[in-house]
This record gives structure tokens, C-alpha cells and sequence, in this order.
């Protein structure tokens, strides 16, 4: 690839990587319910993110499917995630992108 090809995936340092920060946000951050997903956001600096998944959920495609989606929502909405470090804990398979787009924004929208 190269200098002057745009790449649309979502950058590396916006990912929550480190368990203790994984924990830190899901322990001392503010949860909101939905019928999907959970959004537990915990204010920081800058803006990062991981995704949850339980292997209950289903099988790997399903699970990685759900996974894509909402990193795809993740990068195409920054705006919501300003200002804090967010975790999104997958309860239940749905690969409707816009109902899940939807759930997540009440979610956001609801914790601000």
C-alpha cells in the first residue's frame, strides 16, 4: 500500500488493550442497559475503546460479525465517545447494522 492510499479502518491507538483499563472502566465507569449491548463509559483524556464478547453468544462468526459492526459504528461516529474510555459488552447476536447504530447513540446520548 502505499503513502497516498486512504485506509478507512479504525487506528490501532484508539483500542483498549491493557486488562487493568478494561477492568478500571467496567468497575468505576457508568453502565447503561440496552437490549444488545451494555455501554460502560469512564472519562479520560482522549478516546478509546473495546468490544466484550461472550463465547455463550454463538459461534466465532457471529461473535466477530457483532464485533465488526460496532467498531464500524465506533469509527463512523466519534463524537459520541469524546472525552472517555468505553467499553461495549455484547449481550445478544443482532447483525442489523442500523438497529445496533441506533441502540448504541440512545445508549450514548443517555450517559452524557
Amino acid at each position: 500500500m502505499n503513502s497516498k492510499t486512504k485506509r478507512f479502518g479504525l487506528p490501532r491507538s484508539l483500542i483498549l488493550k491493557k486488562p487493568s483499563e478494561i477492568r478500571q472502566v467496567l468497575n468505576q465507569g457508568l453502565r447503561r442497559s440496552g437490549k444488545y449491548v451494555n455501554l460502560y463509559t469512564f472519562p479520560a483524556k482522549e478516546r478509546r475503546f473495546a468490544v466484550l464478547v461472550s463465547r455463550r453468544l454463538g459461534k466465532a462468526t457471529q461473535r466477530n460479525r457483532m464485533k465488526r459492526l460496532i467498531r464500524e459504528i465506533y469509527r463512523l461516529h466519534p463524537e459520541w465517545f469524546e472525552n472517555c474510555l468505553t467499553v461495549i459488552y455484547i449481550k445478544r447476536f443482532h447483525d442489523r447494522f442500523h438497529e445496533l447504530q441506533d441502540e448504541i447513540k440512545r445508549l450514548v446520548e443517555k450517559s452524557l
